[in-house]
């Protein structure tokens, strides 16, 4: 979040439009710099799966753009779904009270994922979106899940004429510089295993994180430490997470460690469909993880071909160690079948995962 002082140091400097012209596409870190600088532009595109992120940066934008008690007559949201171009322009052409810039998001525009909308609708709001009023700073906000259709005009010109920006989710490395900053405005300590085993246990999601990242900071208390046991006992893991403790303990042929896991993931609201498509995955990575050790490729291109970070192609790598490669081949097969039966109806669900599990643990 910026400082208020910085904002009126910057000065007018947060009304002035901005194009990026040489630099239509950007990352996270780009905005927060810019915001930074006052240098803002007209035109936003954000899309991407790290919502968290997302967010600070509209919480950022907001904070310099807006001045307390003014959010009313300064900020306008609209579902993009429902919203069409007139009321897009309406929201933008209105000029802002007392203020020389107005904030208007335009959360999953169907403009930019052609899930309806005629030709002439395009033609207008790109022609508009090429010469927005110097007032307004105009957001098209993608929620993770909601991907713009670059085939699209409207895609076109918000690069051309301001800044396509990805909120990608953040590499490991990342997300370990922004716990350390969090744990050192409270005076808390985490030793580097620790900090490597809650990042494994939570997941990419910054949202999960940071809400995990809080419990463990309250419990530790300012100028404590947070330790192994604490991440382990109160730290709650995602679903990827406990889907590999379960097939861990399945790996060792230990059935009720593996049932008992199952009863964690139905705890926790995991539906059985999520489940064993999570396992479908799981299996399939573990078979290409088998293939490409046997191939003798490097750890660090195995990763890329398996599409996922380093740390985790290690882990499927270790994983697929405790499977030959025809178990893994028939969880796989079995996993599909069963995906299909649950969305049809076909099968009872907790006691075809309990089947599964048993079928694997014997071997």
């Amino acid at each position: 979040m910026l400082d208020r002082r910085k904002k009126a140091k910057a000065g007018t400097s947060f009304a002035r439009p901005y194009h990026h012209r040489m630099r239509p596409y950007m990352g996270y870190r780009d905005v927060f710099d810019d915001i930074q600088k006052g240098t803002i532009a007209t035109l936003y595109l954000w899309h991407g799966e790290e919502e968290f992120v997302k967010d600070r940066a509209l919480a950022a934008l907001m904070e310099v753009l807006i001045e307390p008690g003014m959010r009313d007559l300064n900020y306008q949201s609209l579902d993009g779904e429902e919203a069409g171009v007139d009321l897009i322009v309406e929201a933008c052409d209105t000029l802002p009270f007392m203020a020389e810039r107005r904030l208007v998001v335009v959360r999953d525009p169907y403009l930019l994922t052609g899930r309806k909308g005629i030709q002439s609708e395009q033609d207008r709001i790109t022609a508009y979106l090429a010469d927005l009023p110097p007032s307004v700073c105009l957001v098209l906000y993608m929620r993770a899940g909601h991907k713009p259709d670059k085939r699209k005009a409207v895609y076109k010109v918000a690069a051309k004429h301001g800044s396509v920006v990805e909120f990608a989710l953040l590499k490991e490395e990342e997300r370990a510089r922004w716990v350390k900053r969090e744990l050192s405005a409270r005076k808390i300590k985490m030793d580097a295993r620790t900090l490597h085993l809650f990042l494994n246990r939570v997941g990419e999601g910054m949202r999960h994180v940071s809400s995990e990242l809080d419990k463990l900071m309250e419990y530790a208390g300012e100028g404590g430490a947070v330790t192994t046991e604490m991440v382990a006992r109160i730290a709650i893991p995602t679903t990827e997470e406990r889907v590999f403790d379960m097939l861990d303990a399945v790996g060792r042929r230990e059935l009720t460690h593996a049932m008992v896991s199952l009863d964690h993931l139905m705890a926790a609201g995991d539906e059985p469909l999520m489940i064993v498509t999570m396992l479908a995955r799981q299996f399939r990575l573990m078979l290409l993880a088998k293939e490409l050790k046997r191939r003798g490729v490097h750890p660090s291109r195995a990763a890329g071909e398996m599409g996922v970070a380093p740390w985790l192609a290690n882990k499927y790598a270790d994983q697929a160690a405790r499977f030959d490669a025809d178990a893994l081949m028939k969880g796989m097969e079995t996993c599909v079948e069963l995906n299909h039966g649950f969305k049809n109806g076909l099968k009872a669900r907790r006691e075809s995962l309990e089947a599964l599990i048993v079928a694997l643990c014997q071997g």
